[in-house]
């Protein structure tokens, strides 16, 4: 290679080297540089700039330069969308807006990224199942300006459902929450971490996280306890207009879990450690909808638990044989004074609690229902209707041996009862409306006779 060639390759190279600093050295400075001195992003051309992105209406209050942020600017008191008297989708105190250095030396205004700081985000669904006001653009892209990166700080996500009565209504508080769009396009990634939810304030808090298209109007989410020890995943079709979901959930070792009743208690509140497996679908969000035409079905598993307020062994048995006067003899040995002190307790004391469940529409199917403790077991079947809250519910109390002979001597009476193998069994089913279903015992009713009937029951 001759020398000039050699000269202008190293020319070249010194040139593009310059070029690259002061490209960094413009970026580098551009970003530190006290811009409020020398230039001020006009106030409407950021109110349009967010509108156009967003898709409604976003106003401010005033836009102030952040000291030391470069080419971020706070935008105090901004709300989105609430036009004609509504309640405004978004409200936050303050946002950081930060604009790109490149389009701007170019005369045009980008968006970096955005954070909102505090924001409340308001979302609705109408009588007729869709978001209020109509435009969905409203309530599911005002939160998603189109800048490379959203996030958000300390905020809350209040959601209404008026599609079915009573109106259905949840506040969730999260701590982080980040919105991208990949590459540029109309699909939303998203994460919100250290959600909770104030009116249960006994749940540990989860995080969230997943995609939106706008153009399928499909959404994909998968929540996580913060110990990852649940999981549910969702995909969510028709997002904006009578949407249809479908969901499978699992968990594993949820401790001192408070399961408390529903539609007037088909079973009292129960604690335990919470391991289970299932897999729904339904229409529509609001809860009602799920109860009234949701599908279910799934294994559920409760260890170390109570049914609290409710001594299911007691009310068997006393409503099988009357409990007399007294106990013939006081028993002898720890593990029979235990079995004693069982009929003692308010709460139903168990090891294990488990069965399968399944959901169609309102009706709900127990199978293989067991609850097992060291004393006894309570295995039971059956059907439970939400629409008309009316209940079948068949099983047997098995006292097992040491139980058993325990109780046989401080109530003789219970030797009226069917022994096998040294244990003794009692036959009782639930029959009727939730709450008022009655208990009876030793004498099964078919599915078709009324509650009522029964030679022995009494109210729950």
């Amino acid at each position: 290679m001759s020398s000039a060639a050699k000269g202008l390759r190293t020319a070249f190279f010194v040139i593009a080297g310059l070029h690259v600093l002061i490209a960094a050295a413009m970026y580098f400075f551009g970003l530190r540089i006290p811009w409020n001195r020398f230039w001020e992003p006009p106030r409407s051309s950021v109110s349009d700039l967010l509108t156009r992105s967003a898709g409604i209406p976003v106003r401010f209050e005033s836009l102030v330069w952040k000291q030391g942020g470069g080419l971020t600017w706070t935008a105090e008191n901004v709300t989105a969308g609430g036009t004609d008297g509504r309640e405004p989708v978004l409200f936050c105190p303050s946002a950081e807006v930060t604009f790109r250095f490149w389009p701007l030396l170019a005369g045009q205004l980008r968006l970096e990224r955005i954070e909102f700081i505090r924001p409340v985000i308001s979302l609705e669904r109408d009588e007729n199942d869709r978001w209020r006001p109509a435009t969905a653009a409203e309530y599911l892209l005002a939160p998603l300006p189109r800048a490379p990166v959203l996030e958000m700080t300390a905020g809350k996500i209040v959601y209404r459902d008026r599609s079915s009565l009573p109106v259905f209504g949840v506040e969730v508080l999260f701590e982080t929450a980040e919105i991208r769009r990949p590459n540029g396009g109309d699909s939303r990634l998203f994460s919100l971490r250290g959600l909770r939810m104030p009116q249960h304030p006994q749940w540990e808090t989860f995080d969230a996280e997943g995609e939106y298209d706008p153009l399928a109007d499909e959404a994909s989410l998968e929540v996580l306890g913060s110990k990852e020890r649940w999981k549910v995943r969702a995909l969510i079709h028709s997002v904006t207009d009578h949407p249809r979901w479908s969901a499978e959930a699992t968990s594993e070792g949820l401790e001192s879990v408070l399961v408390l009743p529903q539609d007037g208690g088909l079973f009292p509140p129960l604690i335990g450690e919470l391991h289970l497996s299932g897999e729904g679908a339904g229409e529509g969000l609001h809860p009602a909808a799920f109860r009234q035409s949701g599908q279910a079905r799934g294994a559920f598993e409760i260890r170390n638990g109570k049914l609290l307020g409710a001594n299911l062994i007691r009310r068997i048995l006393d409503s099988a044989v009357p409990a007399g006067e007294g106990p013939a003899s006081l028993p002898e040995g720890e593990a029979a004074s235990k079995a004693v002190a069982v009929l003692e307790d308010p709460d139903t004391v168990f090891d294990v609690f488990r069965g399968s469940i399944e959901k169609a529409a309102s009706v709900l199917n127990f199978r293989d229902l067991l609850i097992q403790s060291e004393e006894a077991l309570i295995r039971m079947d059956g059907v439970y209707d939400a629409v008309n809250q009316s209940v079948d519910l068949r099983g047997r109390l098995i006292l097992l041996e040491t139980a058993a002979s325990a109780l046989l001597a401080a109530r003789p009476s219970l030797a009226l009862l069917p022994k096998a193998s040294g244990r003794i069994l009692a036959d009782f089913g639930f029959l009727g409306t939730v709450p008022g279903a009655s208990l009876y015992t030793n004498s099964p009713l078919p599915l078709t006779q009324p509650a009522g009937t029964a030679e022995q029951k009494t109210e729950t």
